[in-house]
C-alpha cells in the first residue's frame, strides 16, 4: 500500500510479515518486530478484546485493539490511532512504544520508519561527522548532474539523526550547503572534544568504470580500526565492490587529534554508482552503514578501556 514504510531498528533493517506504514500522520509500528529487536518482548492476548503487552527494561505498555488509549505503567497514554491487526500482526502507534524508550521517527524521502532504543555503546559519546564539500565546492558531480556536497551532507545528517536516537552526542562540520575549510571542520571537531571524526565524500575518476566504496586513515592504529569497522559495514549494507581500507595523507586525517577515517561511498563518475547515490534509500542505507561502523568502534574501544 501507499503508505507502507522499510523498517529499521537500531540501525538495522528488519525483516516483518507486515511493514509499518502511515495512517495519515500516525506511524502505526509491527510491535513485535520493532521490540524484540530492542531486546524487549510481546505477548499478544487475542482477548476479547485482543491487546498486546509489551515489556522492555523493566517498563510495562499495554494496548487494546480499536481503543484510542493505552497504559504505560500506571499512566495512561491518549493514542492518535488505535492498535490494529493486520494478516495476524499488531500495528501500535509509536505513542505505545516511546514510554518504553523506544524513539519512533520517519525518514522522508526513503520511505522509513527509523526505530531505536539508547545504546550503552553510544550513549553520551561525542561523534564528529564531517559532509564533504559545500558551497562554491560541490565536490565531484556525476554525468547526470548528482552533486557530491548534496550526497554526503544528506548522508551525514541521517548518520547523526541515527546516533542521536542512540544516545549519541553528535555535531557535523555544516548542516546546509556552505563551504566550510578543512581548518575550521577540524578545529570545530577538536572544540567539542570529539572521540571520533568521520568524514564523508562520493568518489569520482575519469575512467567511468570505476566502481566501490573505499575508506582512508592516517598512521594510528585507532584510526586503521575505526576504517576497517567503517568499510566493513559499508560493503556489507551497499554491496559494492570492495576497494579495501587505505592509508592516505589527507588534511583531515593527518591533523586530526582523534580516530579519524575517511570513506568514499561509491564513485559518482559511473553512472550506475551515481543513480544509487541520487536514491533517498540508498543513501540512508550508507548512513546505517556508518552508524554501525561506529558503534562497532566505540564497543571495541570502550572494552580496551574498561
Amino acid at each position: 500500500m501507499a503508505g507502507e514504510l522499510h523498517l529499521v531498528v537500531n540501525g538495522r533493517r528488519a525483516l516483518a510479515r507486515v511493514a509499518p506504514r502511515l495512517a495519515g500522520d500516525t506511524v502505526m509500528v509491527p510491535a513485535r518486530a520493532a521490540v524484540e529487536s530492542c531486546g524487549g518482548t510481546v505477548e499478544y492476548l487475542p482477548g476479547p478484546p485482543a491487546r498486546v503487552v509489551i515489556m522492555l527494561g523493566g517498563s510495562r505498555s499495554e494496548a487494546v485493539v480499536g481503543e484510542n488509549q493505552a497504559t504505560a505503567g500506571t499512566r495512561l497514554v491518549p493514542l492518535p490511532a488505535p492498535p490494529v491487526i493486520v494478516e495476524d500482526t499488531m500495528l501500535v502507534p509509536a505513542e505505545v512504544l516511546r514510554p518504553l524508550g523506544i524513539e519512533v521517527e520517519v525518514a522522508e524521502p526513503a520511505r522509513a520508519c527509523l526505530c531505536g532504543c539508547r545504546d550503552s555503546r553510544l550513549r553520551g559519546r561525542r561523534i564528529f561527522l564531517d559532509p564533504g564539500h559545500g558551497g562554491s565546492d560541490p565536490g565531484a558531480i556525476g554525468p547526470g548532474g548528482t552533486r557530491e556536497a548534496a550526497v554526503t551532507l544528506d548522508v551525514a545528517q541521517q548518520t547523526a539523526r541515527l546516533l542521536g536516537m542512540a544516545g549519541a552526542v553528535t555535531s557535523l562540520s555544516r548542516t546546509s550547503d556552505r563551504k566550510v575549510s578543512l581548518e575550521r571542520r577540524l578545529a570545530a571537531a577538536e572544540t567539542r572534544r570529539t572521540e571520533v571524526f568521520l568524514s564523508i565524500h562520493a568518489n569520482s575518476f575519469t575512467d567511468q568504470r570505476a566502481r566501490g566504496t573505499e575508506t582512508y586513515y592516517y598512521e594510528t592504529w585507532e584510526s586503521q580500526k575505526l576504517a576497517s569497522a567503517v568499510q566493513q559495514e559499508l560493503v556489507e549494507e551497499l554491496g559494492l565492490a570492495d576497494r579495501g581500507v587505505k592509508e592516505a595523507s589527507y588534511y583531515v586525517l593527518r591533523h586530526a587529534r582523534m580516530p579519524a577515517c575517511l570513506t568514499e561511498l561509491a564513485f559518482l563518475s559511473s553512472p550506475d554508482e551515481e543513480a544509487l547515490l541520487a536514491d533517498a534509500w540508498f543513501r540512508l542505507r550508507a548512513a546505517l552503514a556508518l552508524f554501525r561502523g561506529i558503534r562497532t568502534f566505540m564497543d571495541s574501544a570502550a572494552a580496551r578501556l574498561a
